[in-house]
């Protein structure tokens, strides 16, 4: 019985480029509107908080805030000279 030559291996699957994981990703932090997160934080109704920042009362990380700005976690906020948590 002759045994039969073994085939070659084959060379493995060529490598695609590599991505980054959606776990490695760096991703923005969440930001919501700032109206909206006053209002959560009991401050007001949403359209009160909108009349609070149009007329000047309120200052985001010492600037005074705009119509539909977005705050991060990391935003430092005022309202009145008091920080708002």
């Amino acid at each position: 019985m002759s045994r039969r030559p073994r085939r070659p291996l084959r060379s493995p699957r060529p490598t695609s480029p590599q991505r980054p994981s959606r776990a490695r990703r760096s991703l923005p932090a969440p930001t919501e509107k700032l109206h909206k997160v006053l209002a959560r934080s009991g401050l007001g109704s949403r359209r009160d908080m909108e009349a609070a920042i149009a007329s000047g009362r309120l200052k985001v990380n010492g600037v005074r805030a705009a119509l539909g700005q977005r705050v991060g976690p990391s935003d430092r906020v005022v309202l009145d000279g008091r920080a708002v948590p």
